[in-house]
């Protein structure tokens, strides 16, 4: 899937106070700064940055600096997750968090969960298909949890591409791995 990879790219970052990303807290991030920008934490858990640094100052005047490398990035362009893909995935769940969002599904744990991924598979783009994994497994509610699921299946990110009002293309980015920011 070679379409997930990024070479190299500057990302910016844009805070009212400075912050070290290396004690960045996705809970925090998540739960209360999600609440206060509202739509600009659209794309879930992760740490945000633009493409365009003019883009950053937006969202503060703190600007911090990283380069993405070698990460393997989504975007909406990238191939669907299959339902094999999506289930094997899912078994990083622990069962009580599973159990729960398959029951909304099912009173049977198995037919709840197969109804689950074949909904999220369903989606379309890979971006949709992750928002609807953090929407209806974790039901917003523990970020550190999609995070790690997410990096443990090999998502370092996700990328959306937006036209401004000026009719610039900007790339946001949504960093789930802090590890291919240098």
């Amino acid at each position: 899937m070679s379409t997930w990879y990024k070479k190299s790219q500057q990302l910016f970052r844009g805070d009212p106070e400075p912050i070290s990303l290396e004690h960045y807290n996705p809970e925090y991030a998540t739960k209360v700064l999600g609440r206060e920008l509202g739509s600009s934490a659209a794309w879930g858990p992760g740490i945000y940055f633009t493409s365009a640094e003019d883009i950053a100052q937006i969202y503060g005047p703190n600007i911090t600096r990283k380069t993405l490398h070698n990460a393997r990035i989504l975007t909406p362009q990238s191939p669907p997750f299959t339902y094999r893909q999506m289930d094997k995935m899912l078994q990083g769940v622990d069962h009580e968090t599973m159990a729960t969002a398959a029951s909304n599904w099912d009173e049977s744990y198995d037919r709840g969960r197969r109804t689950l991924i074949q909904s999220v598979v369903s989606s379309g783009n890979p971006l949709d298909q992750l928002m609807n994994v953090w929407a209806d497994v974790f039901s917003h509610q523990n970020p550190k949890a999609f995070i790690e699921l997410m990096v443990g299946n090999g998502v370092d990110g996700i990328s959306i591409t937006k036209r401004d009002s000026t009719g610039r293309d900007s790339t946001y980015y949504v960093i789930y791995n802090r590890s291919v920011l240098g």
